[in-house]
């Protein structure tokens, strides 16, 4: 080798580690952007509410002042509906209730890009009767509907049964004309010609187990006792109808 020719390896030795070394900081600068501008997108998308934060507890809500005069709105309403359920039906008689009151958490929280930016609030009333009744079961039900309607219940509609839960026939009903003083409320009813055949842990009107307390706040749940209720089933009257309302009073939506 020539006195020139290692003087131009020398040059492209020199030029090869010059070009890796401008290679190796354009790459560190470009990722050094890119984690300030994520970094600078977090930030940024926290502050306006648009990333997923963790969910609220609805208590402060449920217990608000408005929200429970809401409540007790519904409450009243729907004593006049089973109040009005007895007027048109009084051959029916009250052997037990049930009560399951909540506010939970509705939505969920924002993807980084798009989406909701945040939670809302969902609370609803369910209130259930069991009545005892006698012989002459499908005309009752039928007495029992045309009732229903009369205090302004319509779309009746079948029930599909679900595996594990209710074993009853269970119909539904919307109250179209005359809606609660909060929101929507909807009705079911469903029977059974003899205490046996029915659970009342798992058929209409069973308070379901509070879980999530931080997600859910429980304001009433009683749940209906077997023994009181089925107890008081007799011969003349071994028939049990069960009617359950369900109406929502207070409802904030995700911003």
């Amino acid at each position: 080798m020539t006195g020139l020719d290692g003087g131009r390896a020398d040059d492209r030795t020199a030029l090869t580690t010059w070009a890796d070394r401008a290679v190796t900081v354009v790459v560190w600068l470009t990722v050094g952007v890119i984690v300030l501008a994520g970094a600078f997108i977090l930030w940024l998308r926290y502050t306006t509410g648009k990333i997923d934060r963790p969910a609220p507890n609805p208590a402060a809500y449920a217990r608000s002042t408005p929200v429970r005069r809401a409540d007790a709105a519904d409450d009243s309403w729907l004593g006049r509906q089973f109040a009005g359920v007895l007027a048109k039906a009084p051959w029916l008689i009250p052997v037990g209730s049930s009560v399951f009151d909540v506010c939970s958490v509705e939505g969920q929280g924002a993807v980084l890009f798009g989406g909701s930016s945040g939670y809302g609030f969902y609370c609803s009333r369910t209130r259930t009767w069991y009545y005892a009744y006698g012989p002459q079961g499908a005309a009752r039900i039928r007495q029992v509907k045309r009732a229903l309607r009369g205090l302004g219940w319509a779309e009746f509609e079948s029930e599909p049964g679900v595996p594990g839960q209710a074993s009853l026939p269970t119909f539904s009903a919307q109250q179209t004309p005359a809606a609660p003083p909060a929101g929507r409320a909807e009705l079911e009813y469903s029977w059974a010609q003899r205490g046996d055949q029915v659970n009342l842990a798992r058929d209409l009107g069973a308070v379901p187990s509070l879980v999530a307390p931080d997600l859910n706040t429980y304001l009433e749940a009683m749940r209906p006792s077997p023994a009181a209720i089925l107890g008081r089933l007799t011969p003349a009257h071994d028939h049990l109808l069960i009617i359950s309302i369900t109406a929502d009073y207070a409802t904030r939506r995700p911003a």
